[in-house]
């Protein structure tokens, strides 16, 4: 039994050792995007100080920052530099009134736990909302800058 037990643990300890050597350490180097994307990006954002840069899996470069309306703000860039998608988060009290109203109208109770406003190229703009009705549950609702509400 001892023999049974020490071998498992053996076993174990191996594997972690193992496991510890295939780990590479992390580095503190941020990804910087090409001179065209930050160009184009100082052209779209020019009183922005501060960006933190992601390469995507797909290629293209993802932009982080505080845009003009002190709202958190992504970005993303394809190679040549063209904007393919943003996404800018709002809190509940940034939002519009009458976006507000739609929410309200078809669900009372709820309250607006967090908002995202999403602009892709070839696709109009349009909100994801995520609520907490009357009942606690949680529930995620799109909506058209008008106001119309998709399930």
């Amino acid at each position: 039994m001892k023999n049974l037990l020490l071998t498992m643990v053996s076993i174990i300890l191996i594997g972690f050792t193992v496991n510890a050597q295939g780990k590479k350490k992390a580095t503190d180097k941020q990804p910087v995007a090409p001179d065209v994307i930050q160009a184009s990006f100082k052209t779209q954002y020019p009183d922005v100080a501060e960006v933190r840069w992601n390469k995507m899996h797909s290629g293209n470069y993802q932009s982080v920052f505080t845009n003009a309306s002190g709202r958190e703000q992504t970005t993303e860039f394809n190679a040549a530099g063209e904007i393919v998608r943003t996404k800018i988060a709002f809190s509940s009290e940034g939002v519009d009134e009458h976006l507000m109203a739609a929410i309200h109208e078809k669900y009372a109770d709820a309250t607006v736990t967090a908002l995202t406003k999403y602009e892709l190229a070839g696709v109009p703009a349009y909100y994801k909302v995520k609520i907490q009705t009357a009942d606690q549950s949680q529930k995620d609702i799109l909506m058209s800058e008008e106001g119309a509400i998709t399930e």
